[in-house]
């Protein structure tokens, strides 16, 4: 049993043992540990907003209708590995917001950080990735947006796989400042500027992809990228 500060209290002239009672359980409270990754269906449990806040890493994030974001819904590098994924029905599995920022952004992610199964409207850029790391977007759809998949940092890898891109704004893939990009089988269409741009260092590959109707070059690499 826990004896009482009365009963520890030292000599006169002793001063130092009080402070030495003192830890971390004396205010009643203990550390709390990190929860289990667990599945999170948005919009039910919470907004995407909340869940970019209180996601870590593992989670799932399931969209099962169309979200309309306030802000970006940002992920720091400890919040990954994560699977934001739309239900089966892709039409309304939707993320839109306002037209000056991201939707969604991610911040040095983990090696299996994976975006699926969503149809992106709107916003300033649809995905973008900072910093270093890996993340890939795969059968997902694109309409709008002034950049639809944006990747900044050297050391950092972008994967867009089998994406179909209509319309944006300026570019459809823009990689800078030496980040790469992987795409494999993507249909980009409309685009307001190049199709794909990489610039600023960065070897990038693209397969089996179909680009056409852009207003400036398809494919175009500047700035020592090749």
């Amino acid at each position: 049993m826990r004896q009482s500060p009365r009963a520890l209290r030292p000599a006169a002239g002793i001063l130092f043992a009080v402070p030495l009672l003192l830890g971390c359980s004396d205010n009643g409270t203990d550390p709390t540990p990190p929860r289990a990754a667990m599945e999170i269906t948005i919009p039910v449990d919470m907004s995407l907003e909340e869940a970019a806040d209180a996601a870590v890493a593992g989670d799932t994030l399931t969209i099962i209708s169309g979200v309309t974001l306030s802000k970006t819904a940002e992920f720091s590098q400890s919040q990954t590995p994560l699977l934001i994924r739309g239900s089966s029905k892709l039409e309304a599995a939707s993320i839109t917001g306002p037209p000056d920022q991201p939707l969604l952004r991610f911040v040095s992610p983990s090696a299996g950080t994976l975006v699926t199964g969503i149809l992106f409207l709107e916003g300033g850029m649809a995905i973008t990735a900072t910093g270093a790391g890996e993340v890939r977007i795969e059968r997902c759809e694109f309409n709008g947006a002034m950049i639809q998949v944006s990747g900044t940092g050297s050391g950092l890898t972008v994967q867009v796989a089998a994406c179909v891109m209509e319309n944006a704004t300026h570019f459809s893939v823009r990689m800078t400042d030496g980040a790469r990009t992987e795409c494999t089988s993507n249909t980009i269409v409309g685009a307001g500027d190049c199709g794909i741009l990489v610039t600023g260092g960065g070897a990038s590959s693209v397969e089996r992809c179909i680009v056409y109707d852009s207003e400036n070059y398809g494919i175009a690499c500047t700035g020592g990228a090749t």
